[in-house]
């Protein structure tokens, strides 16, 4: 196989911190695992320790990384999140935290006070589309207050987008949004509910990649005339002639160099990232078929 020469190793790491959430987005990849599960007895809300934590850390360290990702659950509500930055810091390992734009000031100053400069926020939708995603009340008033923040202190962020139904038609103007919002990447990612939940729980809410294709072109197009950097993870590339190089799948995802997770491979060759990509991802087919 020749490889590209582009390809680069990210050396990006990510730690899930819980399950513990105060939203409960349609979109959810854990939401019948942790919000609507009948039997309480088996809902896995679960939350690592700060020694767990810590460990991921410097095995992330240990392996080459520079810069890792806080995911949930929603870790602004983790209790030890700005000691667990600080720990980041102090051994030269950036953080990003990925959040849904729900936690107050006080929360954000601390956080960022901590040494988190780097944002990723979930804008599945803008005005009341998002909180209705969402399903909490003021949830986009929230996440302008939370943008702000982030740019009085000088911070940065980027975007996620999940593709779905409710939304999927409305790409061109949540695009329109992100371009003049200040964000340095935008990420819009097909709805993917492999953790839990049936074929029949999700019926309602994904959407035809063939539905999908216009309105997804002309959302790209919007962002790329604003120089934005747009990964769209997830679709086939033969839909997508001529916006190829937006498209980030398997088992070349962690090949995207600054954008995407290393999933703890080492060691960091191209070579070595699309083997274990390749079995990653038939491990996860295997799963679900």
């Amino acid at each position: 196989m020749i490889i590209d020469e582009e390809l680069r190793c990210t050396k990006m790491a990510v730690i899930d911190l819980s399950r513990i959430c105060n939203t409960k987005c349609k979109c959810c990849y854990y939401r019948w695992e942790t919000f609507d599960c009948p039997d309480s007895a088996k809902r896995q809300v679960w939350s690592k320790t700060v020694q767990q934590v810590r460990a991921e850390i410097i095995a992330a360290v240990n392996r080459g990384c520079d810069r890792v990702d806080f995911t949930g659950g929603e870790p602004t509500i983790y209790p030890h999140m700005a000691e667990i930055i600080e720990y980041c810091i102090q051994r030269k390992l950036t953080p990003r935290i990925i959040t849904n734009g729900q936690a107050s000031e006080d929360k954000m100053y601390q956080l960022i006070g901590a040494g988190c400069k780097d944002w990723l926020l979930s804008i599945h939708d803008i005005e009341e589309h998002l909180t209705d995603i969402m399903q909490v009340p003021h949830a986009w008033e929230n996440m302008l207050r939370t943008i702000n923040i982030i740019k009085q202190m000088n911070c940065h962020f980027a975007t996620n987008t999940v593709i779905m139904r409710d939304n999927y038609d409305r790409l061109p103007k949540i695009a329109a949004w992100i371009a003049a919002s200040g964000a340095y990447l935008a990420n819009f990612i097909n709805c993917n509910p492999q953790y839990s939940g049936t074929a029949e729980q999700f019926k309602d809410i994904d959407a035809k990649v063939s539905l999908i294709e216009p309105f997804l072109k002309e959302a790209i197009d919007i962002l790329d005339n604003r120089n934005i950097w747009i990964n769209v993870r997830y679709f086939p590339h033969c839909m997508f002639k001529g916006y190829e190089r937006h498209i980030v799948n398997h088992p070349v995802v962690m090949c995207d160099w600054r954008n995407e997770w290393d999933y703890g491979a080492y060691p960091k060759t191209v070579d070595n990232y699309i083997k274990f990509g390749r079995e990653a991802f038939q491990y996860k087919s295997d799963m679900q078929e």
